[in-house]
């Protein structure tokens, strides 16, 4: 994919750098190809012959993050031993990025202080949902709560406390949140307009 995305085409480590921190690298499928067309050449076979800095710079970034899932080298090459000895090869360079710091990028830096920041945000966005929840009793009471949220002045709440807020919505609505009513509590009257005529003479 980062081969052929055209922001960071034959760009692989400026894809990868461009992922948020938290984002979980479950397995990889690793091949190589000249930038023309999805080729699957075994790895040390196209670009990385002449230099392999890119697959150390990769295999760095994955021991920063923890990586440890599938490597799959997803090739059928003639003779099979190009494979063997690309396995051989990658095995060798893990071992060796051990304790490896890669480059810190200024938009990896960049996009760790915005997840911290938005971390943050959202922490405190929940500590005040819960809160409120806490402090309004009736349905009523949490209902108005959660419209003064979303027309209070000051920034509009951002996208992941629009999700909180929806989540919380459906707890309420499905009596999944605790309700303790009270006698200021406002429940409108629905009367059928036959009962209303019997009522009424």
């Amino acid at each position: 994919m980062p081969t052929f995305c055209s922001a960071t085409r034959n760009d692989y480590l400026r894809f990868y750098d461009g992922l948020e921190p938290r984002l979980p690298i479950i397995h990889l499928h690793l091949h190589e190809n000249w930038g023309d067309a999805d080729t699957h050449l075994p790895l040390f076979t196209g670009p990385a012959t002449q230099n392999e800095s890119g697959i150390r710079g990769l295999l760095a970034r994955l021991r920063q993050r923890d990586f440890s899932g599938s490597m799959i080298l997803e090739q059928w090459p003639h003779p099979p031993s190009l494979l063997n000895n690309a396995r051989k090869k990658l095995l060798q360079l893990w071992d060796g990025s051990r304790g490896v710091t890669p480059p810190a990028t200024p938009r990896l830096r960049e996009r760790s202080e915005e997840s911290a920041i938005a971390s943050r945000a959202g922490s405190d966005f929940a500590a005040e949902l819960l809160a409120g929840n806490e402090r309004c009793q009736s349905w009523r009471e949490k209902l108005d709560f959660v419209r003064g949220l979303l027309v209070r002045d000051g920034p509009a709440l951002t996208a992941d406390q629009l999700i909180d807020v929806s989540i919380y919505l459906q707890f309420l609505g499905a009596g999944q949140i605790a309700c303790r009513e009270n006698a200021a509590t406002f429940v409108p009257t629905i009367m059928p307009e036959s009962l209303r005529r019997f009522r009424n003479g």
